[in-house]
């Protein structure tokens, strides 16, 4: 029976699962229609908060070391409602782990990753090939008529091409927002704290990176707010973001190239059929207010590989139906509970007035005076 995996997707998850996989002794063929991650030249670039599980499978994938030395670490992280008599404080000094998260440049994720495919024999990258064909047979899969396998990966993120090619359509809920992405520079430094405001139109977290007063931002808006804040220059949009951070740390000094992009909320019933699973955004994408959705696509990597790595070693075809099923009910629930919280979140810090700054600063009250609430729930955040 063969062990061979071919994965559609050569973004952090699917990089991670091929090396994970060959580490294992399965044989890879990693399949995707851009061209290979170059090096980061700017610090104008998408981040991601890194949480314990995550960083523990990238170290266990030989490539956390390198990475830890340009990760930005989150010491604290403060919570706001406008209007609200108090806010919300975590601190890594109240749990066992030294970091909240760390943050990371998705680029130098990927090309880190990009480096262990390379070095691994088992592991073949193949850039510039957009998936167009997919057979599923009794005892395989083939993909564009070229890539034979026991299993297919679709790691294709959110807008997966795999989903197309097989039928299957996603659930999808529109957040009708949008979030702008940058990397700006403060007045004062940031003191490795992470902060989020709940605003009318949408939360604004600024996340540390390594430099004291460097942050990147994660602004979201309404659809007709992010058109209107789109348009504004750098100048008027350092101003706006200033006005909303609450002066936190100062003006905001300088901004790098702005980005902007859609939200919305995405699952898929069944994460797995015979010969396929799907993994990451995929499988379930989720409002990146916690900035948790990278952190469970790796988190379904650690399961997948365990599920199939175990079947190779016992000589069971790693792409049935019962193997990948072990995979899915391992990781639906969090998935699913996370998606939903996340969810919850956005919509209950869009409320403004009346009460709710009243009942934010009770419930922020209560959590800051709850050591044990604020140890389990960054227990969940970080993946344990």
């Amino acid at each position: 029976m063969s062990s061979k995996v071919i994965i559609i997707g050569a973004g952090p998850i699917g990089l991670a699962l091929a090396v994970s996989l060959g580490r294992a002794g399965i044989v890879v063929d990693v399949i995707d229609k851009q061209t290979a991650p170059m090096p980061r030249q700017t610090q104008d670039a998408r981040v991601v908060v890194l949480n314990h599980a995550a960083q523990n499978l990238l170290e266990k994938l030989g490539i956390w070391s390198q990475l830890a030395d340009v990760a930005g670490p989150i010491e604290t992280m403060q919570l706001e409602v406008p209007g609200a008599p108090s806010h919300g404080k975590f601190s890594a000094v109240d749990t066992t782990f030294a970091t909240l998260g760390m943050t990371v440049f998705i680029q130098d994720i990927s090309c880190a990753l990009v480096k262990a495919c390379q070095e691994h024999p088992l592991v073949s990258l193949h850039w510039n090939t957009p998936a167009h064909d997919i057979v599923i047979n009794k005892n395989e899969v083939t993909v564009n008529r070229q890539w034979d396998g026991a299993c297919l990966i679709a790691a294709d993120g959110a807008a997966s091409v795999t989903r197309r090619l097989l039928g299957r359509t996603a659930l999808s809920a529109p957040y009708s927002q949008s979030a702008h992405v940058a990397t700006i520079q403060t007045q004062m430094p940031h003191g490795k704290c992470a902060f989020q405001w709940f605003l009318s139109e949408g939360p604004l977290a600024f996340l540390p990176l390594k430099a004291p007063q460097e942050i990147s931002i994660v602004w979201t808006q309404s659809q007709a707010a992010f058109v209107e804040h789109q348009a504004l220059s750098d100048e008027a949009f350092l101003k706006a973001l200033s006005t909303a951070s609450d002066h936190q740390l100062g003006s905001v000094t300088h901004i790098g190239q702005r980005f902007g992009f859609p939200l919305k909320s995405q699952w898929l019933d069944a994460a797995v059929q015979p010969r396929v699973a799907f993994v990451g955004d995929a499988w379930h994408s989720i409002h990146p207010l916690a900035g948790q959705g990278m952190n469970l696509g790796f988190q379904d990597v650690s399961a997948l590989s365990a599920e199939l790595s175990r079947a190779s070693k016992v000589g069971i075809d790693i792409g049935a139906l019962t193997v990948l099923q072990r995979y899915q009910n391992a990781r639906a629930a969090q998935n699913r509970q996370m998606q939903q919280l996340m969810s919850f979140i956005n919509k209950m810090g869009a409320i403004q007035g009346g009460c709710m700054p009243l009942l934010s600063g009770a419930g922020f009250g209560i959590l800051n005076h709850w050591s044990s609430l604020r140890r389990w729930l960054v227990a969940q955040a970080q993946g344990e």
